[in-house]
């Protein structure tokens, strides 16, 4: 029993080493993204993006979308907006299903735009609720 715990305490420590730079370049891009630092907050952001964290992604979109610290790019910024919507992330789900309602980056697409809207929902995301609440009065990608 010593032995299986000690074997997972040794996969725990492996796992949190992989995470904790991920996670620290997340939080010191945030701040810098949040004090307006966008030179900074690029070069802490993209590290952990890259390496999955679903925050940095979404927050690395939200430059490219609004051009801060990078040139606009609305296909880059749904890349890493889709990246992080993909892992769960419901304020990246939202977003993406806005960038389908207005076609920017991506092709109109309604059925796409209540797709994930309805993922965030289901994780009780008030402004997702709100969105598809909104398609479904409009008629727009429902029965």
């Amino acid at each position: 029993m010593l032995a299986r715990l000690l074997q997972l305490s040794g996969h725990v420590a492996l796992v949190a080493s992989l995470t904790l730079p991920a996670q620290a370049d997340f939080l010191a891009g945030k701040l810098a993204f949040q004090n307006g630092d966008y030179e900074t907050a690029l070069r802490e952001l993209r590290p952990a993006a890259e390496d999955g964290h679903a925050e940095a992604q979404l927050y690395l979109g939200m430059m490219y979308s609004r051009g801060r610290g990078v040139q606009r790019d609305d296909t880059e910024a749904v890349k890493w907006i889709l990246r992080s919507a993909e892992q769960g992330n419901v304020s990246a789900q939202t977003m993406l299903g806005m960038r389908y309602v207005s076609g920017r980056g991506v092709p109109q697409n309604d059925d796409e735009a209540v797709k994930w809207f309805r993922a965030a929902t289901r994780r009780g995301h008030p402004p997702a609720q709100h969105n598809l609440g909104i398609m479904y009065e409009q008629g727009r990608g429902v029965p």
